[in-house]
């Protein structure tokens, strides 16, 4: 199956500010298409309601077709901490 990539936006008290949910490149980059060496670009635009410092982080996961789960999350290589699910980018200040 297609790998779908989610993107959320946080606070720094880990508030979610926005989400958003979808296959790579607006639903036009299929993932069964990639190589495991390519390099795949991806925008994402996210809102913000005030100036501030907020996280990034990215999830990949597959639908499984079934309603338990209905989805799995890739994991993470090397991961110290959590569930390693989820990748957290640097800090981003807006203004």
């Amino acid at each position: 199956g297609e790998h779908f990539l989610d993107v959320t936006l946080k606070r720094a008290n880990g508030a979610v500010i926005d989400q958003l949910d979808s296959l790579p490149q607006d639903n036009t980059a299929l993932t069964s298409t990639w190589t495991n060496d390519g390099l795949y670009f991806d925008s994402r635009l996210l809102s913000t309601n005030s100036p501030g410092t907020y996280r990034v982080g990215l999830t990949l996961y597959y639908l499984t077709g079934e309603t338990d789960p209905p989805y799995v999350n890739l994991t993470i290589d090397d991961c110290d901490e959590g569930e390693c699910v989820v990748w957290m980018l640097d800090d981003l200040l807006t203004r």
